[in-house]
């Protein structure tokens, strides 16, 4: 995983799956990153193919990785987008003793931000004799 930031605010992140399957999301405003997100990931991709989910309304990013000789991938899967306006949300109704708050990176880093939530499901189990002939 990869952060770009200017004075503390995050313009751009990329996220790396092995062997070669690039994540990312870059502010509309700093689309002239696009190429430095694009360098990272094709320096440390070690696979032979490498690939980017994007969306279908990510305009920039498309014409940028087809502009590097991407080409969009016809059968799937694919993953669909939905957004909602939050802007006009009502005040939640909290029952007693409860508050909301929102989330602060203050004294922890974005790597151990993301080991916490994504935790659980990076557990694993093994049987080390499950196969003992191999």
């Amino acid at each position: 995983m990869s952060v770009w930031e200017e004075r503390g605010v995050v313009l751009a992140w990329a996220w790396m799956e092995l062997p070669g399957q690039l994540d990312l999301l870059i502010d509309p405003a700093v689309t002239s990153l696009l190429p430095l997100v694009l360098d990272w990931f094709e320096t440390i991709a070690p696979g032979p193919r490498v690939s980017c989910l994007v969306m279908e309304d990510d305009s920039h990013e498309g014409t940028a990785l087809t502009g590097r000789g991407y080409t969009p991938q016809q059968d799937g899967p694919f993953f669909r987008r939905h957004t909602h306006d939050l802007t006009d949300l009502p005040t939640p109704a909290m029952p007693n003793g409860f508050s909301i708050t929102h989330v602060t990176l203050r004294g922890c880093s974005v790597v151990a931000l993301r080991r916490l939530g994504f935790a659980p499901s990076a557990r694993h189990v093994v049987k080390p004799d499950r196969r003992p002939e191999i």
